[in-house]
């Protein structure tokens, strides 16, 4: 996946939202600013290609696609792409916590 592929799962920032767990930013920017998701960016860079690839089919674009669509896109079990999924949205949870609410 190339280094732009990515930046479909924050265009759509509120789904991410959602899902990560993400509040404003720490410093204080709008959340809808497109430079706000640069941090992101780098956060979801550091995911393995397969975590950037089933993020991005099932939250980057407006529509999103089924796990049971993303399984047979990727050639693996749904089950198995659901567990990737959580996988990597704990992981970017868990990076992305302490840039948003900083001690």
């Amino acid at each position: 996946m190339g280094r732009h592929q990515g930046r479909g799962l924050v265009e759509h920032g509120a789904a991410i939202e959602h899902d990560v767990g993400l509040a404003e930013p720490a410093d204080g920017r709008e959340a809808h600013e497109p430079q706000t998701y640069d941090w992101l960016h780098l956060e979801v860079e550091r995911l393995s290609s397969l975590e950037r690839q089933i993020l991005n089919l099932r939250y980057g674009s407006v529509d999103g696609v089924t796990l049971k669509t993303a399984s047979e896109c990727i050639g693996i079990p749904r089950d198995r792409v659901k567990r990737i999924e959580r996988r990597a949205l704990n992981k970017l949870r868990q990076r992305v916590g302490p840039m948003l609410l900083p001690a």
